[in-house]
């Protein structure tokens, strides 16, 4: 942070004087990978007729035929896996081995053209397998880390499904733990990847909607929520088959995950102004006008830690940006206020925190 000393240098560039082109802050694309509980407790009956597994794929068949998710990249893999790939296990274990959880299934990609894959993928599948949590968790954030080390300009994060308790791999006194431990890592690694959790709860109608003979350790809240927290994403979202339609409640968290992923405080860094011509980054200037507000011209920071307690914004890299981020101060005004617009402006030499 600046301190005493250290403030905006003379001879601000009135950007409306030599404007090229602007246009409001796009946020940058979004990312999920999927990483679904296939173990033989999907079987469970549900109340509201079917099993677990039917619930869990409506809901993602109807999710990604949605209008609403158009644009949202979607990829998909299942736990347990055999060791060395699919197919049903030989030797009464699934693999304790990340490695055979890295791969998709269905490869990450936007929606709707993703959307016949993943459906034909779930078609594909059903359950049959014990519940590999904590090594399924290391190869979906595996695999998460490597497309967003590969597509820089992205927000990628993974979802975790499941109905049970883990019951191979990881610390066997603590297998939740363990699986809360890889989110913190994933979520502390560069880059930076949050875990979701969706849990599925109740059994079967015949047992008065509390459970099945499949299901001896079902999930709990407290335990799904750990995961979460290590994950950057606070809390789970929990599918009670006992509280009416399970297919509705998996499709509402899957929404909600869409809309929680997005983050107001990143953009995609223009490369073209809307007659075609290239973009300097050291021409690029960024307002925010809050709702009912003035607007507000930002100032560039050379980077995250230099962020002056006023706000501001930044590149991710200086020497070749992918993302242009708001400072904290200016970040936390845009998350307080919904209506709040950021622009950018492009062909301006650019605004910056300098030293005075």
């Amino acid at each position: 942070m600046f301190g005493p000393g250290l403030g905006v240098g003379t001879g601000l560039t009135d950007a409306s004087a030599c404007l090229a082109d602007t246009r409001q802050g796009e946020g940058l694309p979004v990312d999920i990978y999927i990483m679904n509980d296939q173990s033989q407790s999907m079987t469970c009956a549900i109340p509201s007729g079917g099993d677990r597994w039917t619930a869990m794929t409506n809901a993602l068949t109807n999710f990604v035929k949605s209008p609403g998710a158009a644009g949202l990249g979607v990829g998909i893999q299942y736990f347990g896996q055999v060791p060395g790939g699919m197919g049903r296990r030989d030797n009464g274990q699934d693999s304790c081995n990340p490695a055979d959880y890295q791969p998709a299934d269905v490869e990450i990609a936007p929606l709707p053209g993703n959307a016949q894959a993943i459906i034909t993928s779930l078609d594909n599948h059903q359950p049959w397998t014990y519940t590999p949590t904590p090594a399924a968790i290391d190869g979906a954030l595996a695999h998460a880390k490597a497309w967003a080390t590969a597509h820089p300009s992205h927000i990628v994060a993974v979802v975790l499904a499941t109905d049970g308790q883990p019951n191979l791999c990881g610390n066997a006194q603590d297998r939740i733990g363990s699986v809360a431990q890889s989110a913190a890592a994933g979520l502390a690694g560069s880059p930076s990847i949050r875990t979701y959790v969706i849990g599925i709860i109740g059994g079967s109608a015949a047992n008065g909607g509390q459970g099945c003979n499949l299901d001896p350790n079902p999930p709990n809240k407290p335990d799904l929520d750990r995961v979460a927290k290590g994950g950057g994403t606070g809390s789970a979202f929990i599918v009670d088959a006992t509280m009416g339609d399970a297919s509705a409640q998996f499709l509402d968290a899957l929404s909600k995950i869409r809309g929680s992923a997005v983050d107001p405080c990143q953009y995609v860094v223009p490369s073209t102004t809307t007659s075609g011509k290239l973009i300097d980054p050291g021409e690029v200037n960024v307002t925010l006008t809050p709702s009912g507000g003035k607007t507000q011209d930002l100032l560039q920071a050379p980077d995250a830690a230099s962020c002056p307690a006023s706000g501001g914004w930044y590149y991710d890299n200086p020497n070749a940006p992918t993302k242009l981020l708001l400072c904290p101060a200016t970040c936390n005004t845009v998350k307080a206020d919904a209506k709040a617009s950021v622009n950018i402006l492009m062909g301006c030499k650019t605004n910056t925190v300098t030293t005075r």
